[in-house]
């Protein structure tokens, strides 16, 4: 199948994923973005907050954190295939980068999700 572009989002792990693909060359190329929470305030949870920036500082490989202007934690990655990419294919290098990724997700989930419920408390 001959795609020139590829737009979709998924679940998994508990984060949203959105995903974009562009042909280059012979090349897809699929620019990820997981949206994984918002940064904590110092006042909602000091604990937390340090938490998510230390592994904020280390992130997965292949992979670059980044807090946006409304304090969302966003993952950003990106996957090549081959241009005349088969859903397996598609599918199978998606699931290669979120394998990578997902041990960190996990661990940043952690502190987003305990500052939610301190703030509910």
């Amino acid at each position: 199948m001959q795609l020139r572009e590829v737009v979709f989002d998924f679940t998994a792990g508990g984060a949203r994923y959105r995903t974009r693909g562009r042909t280059s060359d012979s090349r897809l190329a699929l620019d990820i973005t997981a949206e994984l929470g918002r940064l904590p305030f110092s006042i909602q949870s000091r604990t937390a907050r340090d938490a998510a920036m230390a592994l904020l500082a280390t992130p997965p490989a292949g992979a670059s954190p980044r807090i946006t202007r409304t304090s969302s934690i966003e993952l950003d990655g990106q996957v090549t295939v081959a241009s005349d990419v088969t859903p397996v294919s598609l599918v199978a290098a998606l699931t290669e980068w979120v394998i990578n990724v997902q041990p960190w997700v996990s661990a940043i989930s952690a502190p987003l999700a305990a500052a939610r419920i301190s703030d509910r408390a």
